[in-house]
C-alpha cells in the first residue's frame, strides 16, 4: 500500500491540476512566440545574445574598458550568471557564422511608429531561418532556455497565492494566470534577456517569504536556500538587489514576533 506521504503528494498534485494546465499553455504560447518573433527583434536582445557569445568563444568576463566597445554594447556591464548559464548551454554550438545571422539594419526606424519600413533592426535571411544552425540555433536555445525562467516565474505566483491563500485553488490559478498570460510577460520570457532570471529568484524568494511568515519559526535549510536565492537574484541584475529589502522586513517581523533575533534560528 501506497505511503501515507505519497497518497498526500497524490492528493496534492490532483487539487493542483491547474496550475499543469496553466504551465502547459504557458509553455505552448511561449514556444509560439520565441519561434515567431524574428530573431533579435526584441528590445536589446541581440546585445543580450553577444553578452553570452562573448563568453562562449573564450574571451571570459567583460572589462570596464571594453564597455561601449565591444558588440554587446552596455549588456557587458550587467552581472554575468544568466549570460553564464546560457553559454553553459550553448558552448557545444559553433557561433562561426555570426557575421551571416547578425547584419544590422542601417536604415531602421526603431522608435518610429508612423514609419513605412525599415522596422527590423536585424537584416534577417536564410541563415537564421529553419533549420537554425550556428548562432541562430544557440539564440533559440537561450531563447527557450528564458521561457523555463518564466515558467518557473509562474510556479512561484502560483505557490505564493497558494500559501497566503490556503484552500483557494481559484485565487492560485488567476494569479498564476494573470502572470502567464500577460502578453508583455510572455514575449519577454521567449526572448534572450536577463530581466527572466532575476524576475524567477524573485519571485521564489517571495515565495519563501510568505511561508517564512506563516511559520511559527524558519527552519535552517529555508534561510539557506533564502541565502542562495538573494545571491542569485543579485548575480542576475543589479535590481536583484531589491530583494533585500522584504527579506529584511520580514526577518525583522519574525524576530519581532519572537522577540530574539538568536531564537530565529534555533
Amino acid at each position: 500500500m501506497p505511503s501515507r506521504r505519497a497518497r498526500s503528494l497524490a492528493m496534492r498534485l490532483r487539487d493542483d491540476w491547474p496550475l499543469a494546465v496553466i504551465l502547459l499553455a504557458f509553455l505552448i504560447l511561449g514556444t509560439i512566440y520565441s519561434v515567431v518573433n524574428p530573431l533579435f527583434e526584441a528590445p536589446d536582445e541581440v546585445w543580450h545574445y553577444e553578452y553570452v557569445r562573448w563568453l562562449v568563444e573564450g574571451h571570459g568576463l567583460p572589462r570596464p574598458e571594453q564597455v561601449g566597445n565591444a558588440p554587446w554594447h552596455q549588456e557587458g556591464s550587467q552581472p554575468p550568471l544568466y549570460y553564464m548559464l546560457a553559454a553553459l548551454v550553448t558552448y557545444p554550438i559553433p557561433t562561426d557564422n555570426a557575421a551571416e545571422v547578425i547584419r544590422y539594419n542601417p536604415h531602421a526606424a526603431m522608435g518610429r511608429a508612423d514609419a513605412f519600413g525599415n522596422k527590423n533592426v536585424i537584416v534577417h535571411g536564410r541563415a537564421d531561418a529553419w533549420p537554425w544552425r550556428g548562432v541562430a540555433l544557440a539564440a533559440h536555445m537561450v531563447r527557450f532556455l528564458s521561457l523555463l525562467m518564466g515558467a518557473a516565474t509562474v510556479l512561484c505566483t502560483y505557490g505564493t497565492a497558494r500559501t497566503i491563500f490556503p484552500g483557494q485553488r481559484t485565487i492560485a490559478a488567476a494569479a498564476a494566470a494573470l502572470v502567464a498570460f500577460n502578453p508583455q510577460f510572455l514575449f519577454l520570457s521567449a526572448a534572450v534577456n536577463n530581466d527572466n532570471l532575476v524576475i524567477a529568484c524573485s519571485a521564489a524568494g517571495i515565495w519563501l517569504l510568505v511561508r517564512l511568515l506563516a511559520q511559527e519559526k524558519p527552519r535552517r535549510y529555508q534561510l539557506v536556500l533564502l541565502g542562495v536565492l538573494l545571491g542569485v537574484a543579485a548575480l542576475s541584475k543589479l535590481n536583484g538587489l531589491l530583494l533585500f529589502v522584504p527579506t529584511g522586513l520580514t526577518l525583522s517581523l519574525i524576530a519581532w514576533r519572537r522577540r530574539s533575533f538568536g531564537d530565529l534560528i534555533r
